[in-house]
């Protein structure tokens, strides 16, 4: 990312338009988004920007699971499946994330960390519980 770019971003105290967003898309390597991303969030912790909506004076984060799209055909190996209830050999394809916000108590969140669960992860995908488990354990620093 362009130090400019990211500059800009983090002293702005107003939330960026299309064409900034733009541009910062057109200057930054995909490879390092999530890298940017723990950059500017860093930079905005240690710069107490976000101090005024702390809740209870902590920071909250949120861990949630959730669906994100489903098909009745298999787009990509990746892809989760399910059998359909009440079906022999019917089958629903699907994409599920695991998600870290910051919340503030203004009802502001701000993305940490997705993890995207595939079907090579040794996980039963009729349990939540079980996609939770594996994404959360995954994160675990260690």
């Amino acid at each position: 990312m362009k130090p400019t770019v990211a500059k800009d971003y983090i002293s702005s105290s107003k939330i960026p338009d299309f064409s900034f967003s733009q541009r910062l898309l057109e200057t930054i390597d995909v490879e390092n988004i999530e890298e940017a991303l723990i950059h500017i969030i860093q930079k905005l912790l240690r710069g107490k920007k976000l101090r005024d909506f702390l809740v209870t004076k902590d920071y909250l984060i949120a861990i949630d699971g959730t669906r994100k799209m489903s098909r009745p055909y298999r787009w990509s190996e990746e892809c989760l499946q399910k059998r359909i209830r009440g079906t022999e050999d019917q089958y629903e394809y699907y994409v599920y994330t695991l998600e870290a916000n910051l919340v503030f108590s203004n009802g502001l969140t701000l993305p940490l960390m997705t993890e995207f669960l595939d079907n090579t992860s040794e996980v039963n995908p009729e349990s939540n519980k079980t996609v939770k488990v594996k994404v959360l354990s995954d994160w675990q620093p260690g």
